[in-house]
């Protein structure tokens, strides 16, 4: 399994959900792949995209997601979260169901 993770600096200041995020993955021993800015116009093969943002942050992804056709997974940074499928502190469970 491969992961690409994407993670609005915006939203985690200090990195903190990036780093837990990575240590769970290390620890399952997950291939992943920490998306920036530029990488954006790569062609990407992975099972699945976390987005750790908000609604915009989700939206800003979905034209990359389809073009390499990776489901996106959304964790809930922002305000509101209506496009997002897990809160903050739920990332283990979301990955858990991907797993499943």
């Amino acid at each position: 399994m491969r992961i690409l993770i994407y993670d609005n600096k915006g939203k985690d200041l200090n990195g903190q959900w990036l780093n837990d995020f990575v240590k769970l993955l290390d620890q399952k021993k997950i291939e992943y792949r920490i998306l920036e800015d530029c990488n954006l116009t790569e062609s990407e093969n992975a099972d699945a995209l976390f987005v750790h943002g908000g609604d915009g942050t989700i939206l800003f992804l979905t034209e990359f997601a389809s073009r390499n056709h990776i489901p996106i997974r959304g964790i809930n940074a922002g305000k509101l979260g209506f496009l997002t499928e897990f809160e903050y502190n739920e990332y283990d469970k979301a990955l858990d169901l991907l797993l499943s």
